[in-house]
């Protein structure tokens, strides 16, 4: 043990590596901890060059990185660095290194070599990095900006709202988040932000809107929809970012039109508060109602290469649409070069297709490439200029709503459901069987359960693969869903279980049990996967409203019946 105050409580640290070298590099003590780790005593490594110790026997390159380092530090200079170690097990430790040059008792030198286990740290930030990749996958695409926001920092964004931050990533992550809210909008933003990160979403706002100070100054405005979510454990906030600058600049220019414009902002608002495709193109057409002096109006969208009208004014009979190609009609023609068309007549333009002969003026827009909005009117010349920008506006806001739905559809199926299987997974039927009992208990209608496992399945995977036994999941899972009811909810349970929750149900499990063996006898048949049968082990339990056995109890009996089949599929 060295006489140095300073040395013995270093040596004393439990979770500290200490050895201390003399001048030629030979080791000269050795702390227990340091010891322990290469299981060896400091009597058979005494006097060795500390690089050539078994601290270091792993790697050739760094017991010469090690010498070189010993050098530096000789000339006046501390060595720090990162290394792997292995100890005698195999096990791998990454080790924070310091090598210095340290005086001891009678002025003599010496030079100390402290190391500190940060194995679990690295592993930290792996799984940090990981999630961060992830994060980036979902939502890198998007016109919208994306973050997470977490302890007044942020923790991931997507390259949207760096871009419209100014900032750099990295910068981003480092500075309060307050950096970026312009003054007048400061006090409310911490508030309902401080009170959502304690875990309190009442006061998180639907959407909201505010000025952002750029890293060059500039001032934009944007429109954040915030989420409170929990990750690593820990309350935090997800926002999906649009900026409105423009928006809110021509709002201003418009302000004496204050009829139409209040109209329309009250659409917009309408807008923002919607949460599916569907209810988006009602209020829009509903907005363009009041905003607009139409005789029809259709709003249609892109599926597959047709333009296919999902709203249509009460004006226009269903059986008298049809369908655009890209590039066909004035729909299909706005669409392709993706710019408005508006004219005074369509009987003189040749590639129109009125559906009314009473059709004259129109305006065409396209929903950037997700779709094209039309209004006709019965007046020739019916709409002008200043109609033409008041549409471009609404619907450059349907645009930037309905890229926020499919978003926020696109994160909630993320979520619930199972990425090899694309059915629901565990946490989606956990979330939704109490609805579904309080349903069954409503109508007095009982519930059924079909547990199902893949027999031999690991013998599946040792056979032939893991990308085999994916694919047979899913098969089994494409299967089930095909052959159970509309209403039946096909879950993933975990590893190669399966769960239908069935409502409703009267004799209709047997039936379905009996069609699932009926298909996969036909699979067996048609499929080359494997070399031999593919089996289901199958359990059904039932829950009724006010019977004594919860509805846990039904699972575990479900569950027990199908380990019975599966035991018996054994013998």
């Amino acid at each position: 043990m060295p006489d140095s105050p300073y040395l013995r409580a270093l040596f004393e640290t439990p979770d500290l590596f200490v050895a201390v070298l003399d001048g030629d590099g030979n080791l000269l003590e050795a702390n227990e901890a340091s010891l322990d780790f290469i299981d060896r005593e400091l009597e058979k490594l005494r006097g060795e060059e500390f690089w050539h110790t078994p601290w270091w026997d792993h790697c050739e390159e760094l017991q010469e990185k090690l010498r070189r380092r010993f050098k530096e530090v000789k000339g006046g200079t501390t060595a720090r660095f990162e290394a792997d170690h292995f100890s005698p097990d195999g096990e791998r430790v990454a080790v924070d290194f310091i090598l210095s040059k340290v005086k001891v008792k009678g002025s003599r030198v010496r030079f100390l070599a402290l190391g500190r286990d940060i194995t679990e740290r690295e592993e930290a930030e792996g799984k940090l990095e990981e999630s961060e990749k992830r994060f980036r996958i979902v939502t890198e695409g998007s016109s919208q900006g994306v973050y997470l926001f977490q302890d007044d920092r942020f923790k991931f964004m997507n390259e949207r709202f760096v871009e419209m931050s100014g900032y750099s990533r990295e910068e981003l992550k480092e500075m309060h988040y307050t950096r970026l809210v312009h003054p007048d909008f400061r006090e409310k933003i911490v508030g309902w932000t401080k009170q959502a990160l304690e875990g309190d979403s009442s006061g998180l706002p639907r959407r909201n809107e505010f000025k952002v100070l750029t890293k060059s100054g500039d001032v934009i405005w944007v429109s954040i929809t915030p989420s409170l979510v929990h990750f690593e454990g820990r309350p935090a906030i997800v926002g999906n970012v649009v900026e409105i600058t423009e928006r809110k600049r021509a709002e201003k220019a418009l302000k004496e039109e204050k009829g139409k414009l209040r109209k329309l902002h009250d659409a917009v608002d309408q807008l923002q508060r919607k949460s599916t495709e569907k209810e988006l193109l009602q209020a829009t057409m509903e907005a363009a109602k009041d905003i607009l002096n139409f005789e029809a109006c259709a709003v249609a969208l892109l599926e597959d290469d047709y333009l296919v009208d999902k709203v249509l004014s009460s004006s226009i009979d269903p059986e008298d649409t049809a369908k655009f190609e890209v590039g066909e009609g004035i729909v299909g023609k706005t669409f392709r070069q993706g710019e408005t068309i508006w004219g005074k007549d369509l009987s003189r333009c040749s590639e129109a297709k009125p559906v009314k002969e009473s059709f004259k003026g129109f305006i065409s827009v396209p929903i950037g490439e997700m779709g094209n909005f039309q209004v006709v009117s019965r007046e020739v010349g019916g709409f002008d200029k200043r109609d033409v920008e008041l549409a471009e506006i609404l619907v450059g806001h349907l645009r930037e709503e309905l890229k926020r739905v499919r978003l926020e559809e696109k994160l909630r199926q993320q979520a619930v459901r199972d990425p090899l299987t694309d059915i629901y997974n565990r946490r989606y039927f956990n979330e939704n069987l109490q609805k579904e009992v309080e349903r069954s208990e409503r109508y007095d209608e009982p519930i059924a359960f079909l547990m199902m496992d893949v027999n031999r399945f690991k013998e599946i995977n040792d056979r032939y693969s893991h990308y085999v036994g994916d694919e047979v999941l899913r098969e089994v899972a494409e299967l089930i869903k095909e052959n159970v009811r509309g209403a039946d909810t096909v879950v993933r349970y975990g590893g190669d279980e399966f769960l239908v929750m069935m409502p409703e149900t009267n004799g209709e499990v047997k039936k379905v049990v009996a069609r699932l063996k009926r298909e996969l006898a036909d699979w067996n048949e048609e499929s080359s996967l494997l070399d031999f049968p593919l089996t289901l082990a199958i359990g059904v339990s039932h829950w009724e409203p006010g019977q004594e056995k919860d509805v846990e109890k039904a699972l575990q009996e479900a569950d027990r019946k199908m380990y019975e089949d599966k035991v018996g599929d054994r013998d």
